[in-house]
């Protein structure tokens, strides 16, 4: 199958590597408790990064000087970055 194109067909052919494990991984099932805890830093970074990004570009945009007008999609838009941030964090 290597170098193979694969058609509409074979997409219902995919199957795991190995028999032994699925395509779901259990996220509790570590070697050690403590790496959990030790995932929650980068990933509460990445919420700060990401909300900080978020905010400081509506900021630049939304300046006085653009004159833009801001419609209903503008706070849909907001709700859905911060359902995206609380869902990542």
């Amino acid at each position: 199958m290597c170098g193979r194109i694969l058609n509409e067909n074979d997409m219902f052919l995919l199957q795991n590597t190995r028999d032994d494990r699925g395509w779901v991984v259990n996220p509790m099932d570590v070697t050690y408790w403590w790496l959990i805890i030790l995932a929650l830093v980068p990933g509460a970074l990445a919420v700060i990064l990401i909300y900080l990004d978020q905010q400081i570009t509506a900021v630049i945009v939304n300046i006085k000087e653009h004159k833009l007008k801001v419609g209903c999609q503008n706070t849909i838009i907001l709700m859905l970055s911060l359902y995206t941030d609380f869902l990542t964090f």
